[in-house]
C-alpha cells in the first residue's frame, strides 16, 4: 500500500517530503516562464482514456460531446424518462449572445467596462479559473420568459457586467414588488 493511503506511514512520509521540500525554490511565475512552460507542452497528446477518466472524474459523468453538437443536456441524466435540453444553451442562443456582445462592442452599457478590462481585472485576481464576475452578460430587455417570440431578436439584447445585471435584475423584483 502506497504510504499516502497508509494512515500508520503516512505521517513519516509527509514528514520526509516535507524536509525534503525546504528551501527548494520554485520556479518564478513570470509570464516568460509560462509561456516557457506552456511551449514545452505543445503537441503533448493526453490519450482519450485519460481524459474521459479526468472529465468523468471532475464532472461526475462521462463525456458526452453533446454541446459541442449544440445540444447541452442535463448532467443529471433523463428526468421522469424525458432528456432536458436547456433551451438557454443550444446554438442559437448562443449565437445569440454573441451577436449582442459584438453589437456592443464587448461592453457594459451601463458602466462602460469593456471585456478587456474584465479580462485584465481576472489576470490580476490571481484565480485559476474565469467566472462569471469577468464575462459580460447578454441580457434580455424583455424577458425571456414573457416574451419567447423576442427571445433571439438581437435588438432585445444589452450587454452588461456582472455588477450591472444583477442590479437590473434587482430592480426588476423591486418593481414587481418581489424583493425584500
Amino acid at each position: 500500500m502506497h504510504p499516502a493511503k497508509d494512515p500508520k506511514r503516512r505521517a513519516d512520509w509527509l514528514a520526509k517530503i516535507s524536509k525534503t521540500l525546504t528551501g527548494r525554490k520554485l520556479p518564478p511565475r513570470t509570464p516568460e516562464h509560462c509561456a516557457a512552460q506552456s511551449e514545452s507542452l505543445k503537441g503533448h497528446l493526453v490519450p482519450k482514456e485519460v481524459r474521459d477518466k479526468i472529465s468523468k472524474k471532475l464532472t461526475g459523468v462521462p463525456r458526452t460531446g453533446n454541446f459541442a453538437k449544440g445540444v447541452p443536456r442535463d448532467p443529471r441524466g433523463p428526468r421522469n424518462g424525458v432528456e432536458y435540453v436547456d433551451p438557454r444553451q443550444t446554438k442559437q442562443a448562443l449565437d445569440w449572445t454573441y451577436s449582442v456582445k459584438v453589437r456592443d462592442n464587448f461592453t457594459c452599457q451601463e458602466c462602460r467596462i469593456t471585456q478587456k478590462e474584465l479580462d485584465e481585472k481576472f489576470r490580476l485576481s490571481g484565480k485559476q479559473f474565469k467566472t462569471v464576475e469577468f464575462v459580460l452578460h447578454a441580457h434580455h430587455i424583455k424577458s425571456w420568459d414573457e416574451f419567447p417570440d423576442l427571445r433571439f431578436d438581437v435588438d432585445n439584447g444589452l450587454t452588461l457586467c456582472i455588477s450591472c445585471h444583477s442590479r437590473v435584475h434587482y430592480d426588476e423584483k423591486l418593481m414587481k414588488g418581489l424583493a425584500l
